[in-house]
């Protein structure tokens, strides 16, 4: 050990300190040229290291250190006025550093995650410049050496499954100084690369487009309430969304009191379509609406004296919105016939056809599925698309029955021969494709858990077993000494005696957990089971010709 330290001792000048003052440097230049701030980020694996740099960096720059305290000050002033900042691979976790675009890891780690992790510190959203990567490889240090083999390994493994597209390691060269030539081709001014960014987004405008459309349908087609929760959306697309069913709640709001006043004299309700308002006039005493119910009971909902669609009107009360009691309550009464006819001379053959509202449940996921399902006179079934094709032929005429009923009604309708042809079973196989990874994840949680307590219990009896053996070794040590010896031996005696308590108990703990488990999951399996409940709204029949007796 002496001679070690006599030659750690003699050597004058750390070569791999020296080279860092000459890539800091030249680095700065380069980032100087492309319009980057003199930022740079240096990685250790060790606070020893973090020390030497920081004692040799800062009488030259601004320079600072950070090796994962609570103290996060360091962080902040570093992205304001610092210039180096010195950092263990715990700064490399949770932190956007885009205010630099030079990084340099001074240590080399084996892991190729970690190594990425450092570079898209810097290299995320808000960085405007390219991200330029140093590392330090000494190839006459053979632990320098055998890093980079494990990282060159690692890589193999994880190509193709974390997604890495570019080498994290490359462009070895032995003369520091010849090389900031050659990347100063490649890093782009900040001009170049704002330029570049905005031909990308040209380019891919209409593709982006269809990508984030499709995503939103699939969003509130498929997502659980639970999932669709955790997703933000962004501004311009809630406005818009929530544009389009006030339109809707708008339209049925004035069917509501259109409906009112045509059967009612106590009261009557001015429709203002341009400001979005209902006003109640000749009334002696507000009516009755509706009943709702409260969660215990019904209760009646007497009219407010105005109604408005306005996000600012006044009183809160007569705010029509889709969770208002006025808008739940038009929503509950809203109610169509349950047959009609309509006159097609275009249709190919005279047929049914029938709307029907699918929910599907599973566990707290609860999605509704509007289906339509017809029949020709011949016997021909015909599909949802079918029947949504000859809703669109022009018609002649159209008549309804006079029979009305509410949406939370039309499940007491007698039986209808086309509720055969609803594809439930189909609408289910599907909706268990989509549910079965998610069901797959949960359960996959429940035996990791397992496994874990699993674990837990055996460090224990681990650790027992080690102070046996340990015990045993004292007493093996002590040669003379009877009463030591004696002592030792009951020591060890009642050391056994807990590890076989520790392993009985072991035994019983884990059958009890694979038992939990199995609850646990039968519990889950059952409350996640899909079912489908089908309701026909109406019915609707299909003539080339009108009948008088229709």
């Amino acid at each position: 050990w002496q001679e070690i330290q006599t030659a750690a001792e003699s050597i004058p000048q750390d070569a791999k300190a020296g080279e860092l003052l000459t890539v800091l440097k030249q680095g700065f230049s380069l980032m100087k040229k492309t319009g980057a701030k003199q930022k740079a980020v240096i990685f250790t694996e060790s606070v020893e290291t973090q020390k030497m740099l920081q004692n040799l960096l800062s009488d030259r720059y601004r320079t600072l250190a950070y090796n994962g305290s609570a103290d996060y000050s360091v962080i902040r002033q570093f992205k304001e006025d610092g210039e180096v900042l010195i950092s263990t691979d715990n700064g490399a976790k949770g932190f956007n550093l885009e205010e630099a675009a030079f990084i340099i890891h001074y240590d080399l780690p084996y892991n190729t995650l970690k190594l990425e992790q450092r570079i898209d510190r810097c290299h995320r959203l808000g960085q405007e410049n390219d991200v330029l990567s140093v590392a330090f490889i000494d190839k006459n240090n053979f632990a320098d050496v055998r890093k980079l083999e494990l990282v060159n390994k690692r890589m193999l493994v994880t190509d193709g499954v974390f997604g890495i597209t570019d080498d994290v390691l490359g462009g070895f060269t032995d003369d520091v100084k010849a090389a900031f030539p050659v990347i100063a081709q490649r890093l782009r001014p900040r001009a170049q690369i704002e330029q570049a960014y905005r031909h990308t987004l040209s380019t891919h405008e209409e593709d982006n487009r269809q990508t984030v459309s499709a995503a939103e349908d699939i969003l509130f087609t498929t997502f659980t309430k639970e999932l669709a929760d955790k997703v933000k959306i962004n501004p311009k697309y809630v406005n818009r969304r929530g544009q389009e069913l006030n339109n809707d709640l708008w339209e049925i709001t004035k069917w509501f009191f259109t409906r009112y006043n045509e059967k009612n004299d106590d009261c009557r309700f001015v429709i203002d379509e341009f400001n979005r308002t209902i006003t109640a006039t000749e009334y002696r005493e507000l009516p009755v609406l509706f009943y709702y119910w409260t969660g215990s009971r019904n209760r009646p909902y007497r009219s407010q004296k105005m109604y408005g669609m306005a996000k600012d009107f006044k009183p809160k009360a007569g705010q029509i919105t889709l969770s208002s009691i006025i808008g739940r309550g038009i929503l509950h009464e809203l109610e169509c016939a349950n047959e009609g006819v309509l006159t097609i001379p275009t249709v190919q053959a005279p047929c049914q056809i029938a709307l029907y509202t699918v929910t599907l449940v599973s566990g707290s996921s609860r999605t509704e599925h509007a289906v339509l399902c017809g029949l020709t006179d011949s016997g021909k079934a015909l599909d949802d698309a079918a029947c949504r094709s000859i809703f669109d032929l022009p018609v002649e005429s159209s008549t309804e029955d006079e029979r009305r009923s509410p949406h939370w009604l039309k499940g007491t309708s007698r039986p209808h021969p086309l509720d055969r042809l609803v594809p439930s079973d189909k609408m289910m196989a599907e909706q268990l494709e989509r549910l079965s990874p998610a069901q797959a994840e949960e359960m996959e949680r429940m035996k990791q858990q397992v496994s874990a307590d699993k674990a837990a219990l055996s460090r224990e009896l681990n650790t027992l077993d080690s102070q046996v053996q340990q015990a045993q070794a004292e007493l093996e040590a002590v040669t003379g000494d009877r009463l030591k010896r004696l002592a030792a031996q009951k020591k060890i005696n009642q050391l056994r005696q807990e590890y076989m308590k520790h392993q009985e108990s072991q035994f019983f703990d884990a059958m009890r957990l694979d038992m939990e488990l199995e609850e646990k999951m039968k519990s889950f399996a059952d409350k996640e089971k899909l079912t489908a409940r089908v309701q026909r709204e109406f019915v609707v029949v299909i003539d080339k010709n009108a009948k008088e007796n229709n």
